[in-house]
């Protein structure tokens, strides 16, 4: 896939690989450190439960606020600072602060496993965000305290700006990049049985990679017979035949995730 505009500026910046390789240890060690407890909270903000990413799920909520905010602001401007609608602005506005630092932590346990381009360009869009996010608290500190409302308003203005940036650039990180998404979303299986190796090949125990169609296969010889299986992780598209097996517990080497090869 040719390299998009965005990440080409990115590249270019070493001083983002820097900053994540600070940030990124410190954020897994958070979670190693908690033991069983750090692994629980870890899967539940990847959105293990719910099937997908919870951060995307999440996001929705500020960049709703904010919009309506701004709107609010809009439509007071053009009605001569109205009290009403400055009390709505003022109310969305923390809404999506809040909701913000809920879309920050669920971003930040995703991120945390990336690697290569997709962690410079989500360190990136994170930094973009923290960016955004502080101007819009400074906007809400103003209008709460009785401060300048143009001044509130124009922050909030830069805040959103900033966001909205961060939200194209996580379009590029996802669809461009490919971050988060199943690595096997799009491979099919033969139309028709083809023989793959000898059962010669294999040895008693030990995980074998062949090529089918040129995508990986895995065929191991177990107590219980020969399985077969896809051999890209879906989560970073790892090899999970370099990965731990434990009687049918497939551990993939890169994040983690497990698999029943039954």
């Amino acid at each position: 896939m040719a390299t998009g505009v965005v990440q080409a500026i990115l590249d270019k910046q070493p001083w983002l690989d820097t900053v994540s390789d600070a940030v990124q240890p410190a954020v897994k060690s958070i979670f190693k450190s908690g033991g069983e407890t750090g692994k629980v909270v870890e899967d539940f903000l990847n959105g293990v439960w719910l099937g997908h990413p919870l951060h995307p799920v999440i996001t929705d909520v500020p960049i709703g606020a904010w919009t309506i905010s701004e709107v609010m602001d809009l439509f007071s401007i053009a009605q001569g600072s109205d009290k009403t609608l400055d009390a709505a602005a003022d109310i969305t506005l923390g809404l999506g602060i809040v909701a913000a630092v809920g879309a920050a932590v669920t971003g930040i346990a995703d991120w945390s496993d990336s690697h290569g381009p997709q962690r410079r360009m989500g360190i990136a869009h994170a930094l973009l965000n923290v960016a955004g996010l502080s101007l819009n608290v400074s906007s809400w500190a103003l209008r709460r305290g009785g401060g300048s409302r143009g001044l509130a308003r124009t922050l909030s203005l830069g805040g959103y700006t900033l966001n909205a940036l961060a939200a194209y650039v996580a379009g590029e990180l996802v669809y461009n990049l490919g971050m988060a998404v199943n690595r096997q979303a799009w491979v099919e299986g033969p139309d028709k049985f083809k023989d793959i190796a000898a059962v010669d090949d294999l040895e008693q125990g030990k995980m074998v990679k062949f090529d089918l169609d040129n995508e990986p296969i895995v065929l191991l010889q177990h107590e219980d017979g020969i399985h077969a299986f896809a051999g890209t992780c879906p989560h970073f598209g790892c090899g999970l035949w370099e990965g731990k097996l434990e009687g049918h517990t497939l551990t993939c080497q890169c994040h983690g995730s497990q698999f029943d090869v039954s």
